[in-house]
């Protein structure tokens, strides 16, 4: 736009209207050397520079059109500035990889999500032991395990996979050893054996600091220990690989035992949709048999309609609820798994065979179904698929860190414990972006 440029500045002539007392015409006298650009709607923000800005040409004025523009010209959070100087302030974080809180940078996490691919880091949690188990309850991530040599029971736990993990004997009898660990009504749970029998058996505390857990034999009619145990609609339920179950309110209340119908077996229970859901090992060329219950008192039995394969028997190892599907995951030993899926607990179940995969874990995460396991090199492995079919495999870990049970966490990082100790873990990271002789920056935070 142009200046007006008057010779006579403000000068103008009043012609007084015929008629009305007191009321002139106005009419500019400045002679101006230069008219200048008129102050008009077309000149100071037109329908079409209005429409390229606010995607319409509704009356905006210029202050509003300044204010978005100025918006857009500031960097918003997951935008990355590289720069010579060594920190752009405390609202940016250095493009080096690091892992970072979900809780403080909500806003970012939201957009550096860990993908399917991600579970790759590696942790020690404690390499003297055998870890059987991982879950993550209440709030914690819980090993459950023994050593060797005198068979005690002991549990790690951490707050997030890659933080330190503790360890604690949580007890010094022979024998007594952990399987899977549960929480509800103020205690820990854990279910597992008491003698070198393999008597079914739980363990509880209150805390999980605690050196002296009170360990409970549920009954002698059985050599198979408890494998899995849940906490739902106010009971405590364990089950083996057997056809054994028990059931208690509180873990230091009476237990009642029970035994599924014969076909079934239970090494492996989860709390789903209000229902306590139950599958396990199925012989060679058998139908796959599950059973679910609102209360572990009556159980409702289901065949799937789907057998197993026919030169190995089908392991189940994880039962999960997932985007509307009810998903239970089973290995052969041949490195193979058995995905069977329904809407529906009694009916419409499929199935897909995975190669390649020894299955511990079925997840969705960001618009896939994931499953997360080992192949026969023991090496960290997963298969995902958008439909519960055509899988991809992906060897996460170039390394024998064999999974044997995985856990998710309330911001969604995966965790796989290994028998040998060590924890193989997704988290929220950081872009690595190495720039020369300078630093890339991530927009973390809002703010200047």
């Amino acid at each position: 736009m142009k200046d007006r440029i008057p010779t006579y500045p403000g000068r103008v002539t009043l012609t007084p209207v015929t008629g009305q007392a007191n009321t002139y015409d106005i009419m500019m006298a400045d002679e101006p050397t230069e008219a200048g650009t008129p102050p008009t709607k077309e000149n100071l923000l037109s329908d079409t520079t209005s429409a390229a800005i606010f995607n319409s040409s509704s009356d905006h004025t210029v202050s509003e059109a300044l204010n978005v523009l100025a918006a857009r010209s500031m960097p918003k959070i997951g935008d990355i500035k590289t720069s010579s100087r060594t920190g752009l302030g405390s609202n940016w974080l250095l493009c080096n990889g690091a892992t970072f809180s979900p809780s403080t940078y909500a806003s970012l996490a939201a957009l550096q999500k860990p993908s399917i691919l991600d579970v790759n880091i590696v942790k020690t949690v404690n390499t003297s032991y055998y870890w059987a188990s991982v879950q993550y309850v209440n709030g914690y991530y819980i090993a459950c395990g023994y050593d060797s040599t005198n068979h005690y029971a002991y549990i790690a736990y951490a707050l997030k996979p890659g933080d330190t993990w503790t360890t604690v004997q949580i007890s010094s009898t022979a024998y007594v050893r952990p399987n899977s660990i549960t929480y509800g009504n103020g205690y820990y749970v854990a279910a597992g054996s008491t003698t070198s029998s393999g008597y079914p058996a739980i363990m509880y505390s209150t805390t999980l600091t605690s050196t002296s857990w009170t360990a409970v034999q549920l009954t002698t009619s059985s050599t198979d220990a408890f494998a899995g145990i849940a906490y739902g609609n106010g009971y405590f339920v364990a089950t083996n690989g057997g056809r054994y179950y028990a059931y208690a309110t509180t873990p230091s209340g009476t237990w009642s035992v029970g035994t599924y119908a014969s076909g079934v077996s239970g090494g492996c229970i989860a709390y789903l949709n209000g229902y306590f859901v139950v599958a396990g090992t199925t012989a060679v060329s058998s139908g796959i048999t599950l059973r679910y219950a609102t209360t572990p008192s009556s159980w409702t039995s289901v065949s799937t309609g789907i057998t197993t394969g026919s030169s190995d028997s089908l392991i189940t190892s994880s039962i999960a609820y997932q985007n509307g599907r009810y998903i239970i995951a089973g290995y052969y030993t041949t490195s193979s798994s058995l995905i069977l899926y329904s809407t529906s607990l009694g009916s419409g179940w499929a199935s897909f065979a995975i190669s390649g995969i020894s299955a511990r874990g079925t997840y969705y995460i960001n618009g896939y179904y994931a499953v997360y396991g080992h192949n026969s090199s023991s090496y960290p492995t997963a298969a995902y698929s958008t439909a519960l079919s055509s899988w991809t495999i992906a060897t996460l870990v170039s390394g024998a860190y064999a999974i044997l049970s995985v856990a998710m966490d309330t911001e969604g990082r995966i965790c796989g414990i290994t028998p040998g100790g060590y924890a193989v873990y997704s988290d929220y990271a950081l872009p690595t972006i190495s720039p020369t002789r300078s630093y890339a920056y991530i927009k973390a935070l809002d703010g200047d």
